[in-house]
């Protein structure tokens, strides 16, 4: 979640990259629907950044564990185990990625 900042920025931080640190940079910012300087400030921070991939990745694992979940409900006994062994290892999944 992106908040809005109140404090007054006064403080001006130069930094020199190279043309391939750049791009990278602003792949990752992009990805994270951040600026270059927005990015940066989180990462060196400590903040979590969540790229939109990880985050379309997330809604799709959940959406997975609720199909894996219905399934495991009106399952066979045997079955039922084995769906929900997959169920918990989407939600690990899931948790790793932060969600």
């Amino acid at each position: 979640m992106v908040t809005q900042e109140k404090r007054k920025k006064s403080k001006l931080i130069m930094v020199r990259v190279a043309p391939d640190d750049h791009e990278a940079l602003r792949q990752l910012a992009q990805d994270a629907s951040m600026t270059i300087p927005a990015y940066m400030l989180a990462c060196a921070l400590g903040r979590k950044v969540r790229s939109q991939a990880a985050t379309h990745i997330i809604e799709e694992l959940r959406r997975l564990g609720c199909q894996q979940r219905d399934l495991a409900r009106s399952a066979s006994d045997a079955m039922s185990v084995q769906y929900g062994t997959v169920l918990v290892e989407i939600i690990g999944a899931m948790r790793r990625l932060g969600g």
